[in-house]
């Protein structure tokens, strides 16, 4: 159907996308990791499954897998002009090297 899509990932990655935050506000963050990766593997250039997959890697205190998902995600809104989500991500991922030494 034309003019449906209206958002930067294709639908199925979408689909993966909202399963995932649905999953992981459930407390299901292994079922939601494999919902992140499938929606980035749908759509890499898409920032959001990028910066939900790095709060379940924190979470898992795999620090070097959040901040390098943060890192994506921050390239991407840098190259979408996406301005006020990237002032968001931006300070989580400074917080995170911060708190827990990882050099920028």
């Amino acid at each position: 159907v034309t003019g449906v899509q209206t958002c930067a990932l294709p639908i199925l990655g979408l689909a993966y996308l909202y399963r995932g935050r649905c999953q992981q506000k459930l407390g299901m963050g292994e079922a939601a990791l494999v919902d992140y990766n499938q929606a980035i593997a749908a759509d890499p250039q898409a920032p959001l499954p990028y910066c939900y997959r790095s709060a379940i890697y924190e979470a898992r205190n795999n620090l070097k897998g959040a901040i390098a998902d943060l890192e994506v995600a921050v390239t991407l809104l840098k190259s979408q002009d996406l301005g006020p989500t990237l002032v968001a991500v931006e300070q989580k991922l400074n917080s995170l090297r911060d708190n827990f030494n990882f050099p920028p």
